[in-house]
């Protein structure tokens, strides 16, 4: 993302803090707190995170990291996101096994981990035209085993000047040039859908 989309996305959560300055799924951008964990809830179903390292993309304050350790026992957890106001509460919160960083994930060097996950942060809009799919080329580069996104949909969406809905089905079929093992999940919400893109293993 060049200069001023993240200017545009910076002024974006800091109104919504000004708005609602004790409701931190707010800040973050969701409709409200069962709407981020909805999300939260359809990506930890789609692999097995046991002892596994996860970078989550666009963390905020590190939310699906308690999350995630209701169900399974990862390795370790590396958060990534561009405000760093967000990055530095996250760091407040001493959450075990976990590194927080403030960079931009869409330009700077993604360190390998087995899964990858990004959660409601490939939904703003950018000047360049490739961003999603070059987003997702880099993800899978930095994936041992899967990379789990969601994204808005564009048929039920309405887009806004920040935010941009997508197809799914077109997102699929550029997946599939990567990987066969790719699938959607979109039954949990009428707005969204989830990508399940799962690295292709090489022949013996």
């Amino acid at each position: 993302m060049n200069f001023l989309d993240r200017l545009n996305i910076y002024f974006y959560h800091k109104d919504r803090n000004k708005k609602w300055p004790d409701n931190p799924p707010k800040i973050l951008g969701w409709r409200d707190e069962e709407s981020q964990l909805s999300r939260f809830r359809i990506i930890a179903k789609q692999h097995d995170f046991n002892h596994k390292s996860v970078l989550d993309l666009g963390c905020g304050y590190g939310d699906f990291k308690p999350f995630i350790d209701q169900y399974y026992d990862i390795a370790y957890y590396t958060g990534f996101d561009q405000q760093k106001a967000f990055i530095q509460e996250a760091k407040i919160r001493q959450l075990t096994a976990s590194k927080f960083f403030n960079a931009d994930f869409a330009r700077d060097t993604l360190p390998k981990h087995d899964i990858v996950i990004a959660s409601g942060s490939l939904n703003y809009h950018s000047c360049d035209s490739n961003y999603l799919v070059n987003m997702i080329d880099r993800m899978y580069q930095a994936a041992n085993e899967v990379v789990i996104f969601n994204l808005l949909n564009a048929k039920t969406f309405p887009e806004d000047t920040l935010l941009k809905g997508y197809h799914s089905e077109h997102v699929l079929s550029y997946c599939r040039n990567l990987s066969s093992d790719c699938y959607i999940e979109d039954k949990y919400s009428k707005d969204d859908f989830t990508v399940v893109l799962k690295k292709s293993k090489t022949p013996t």
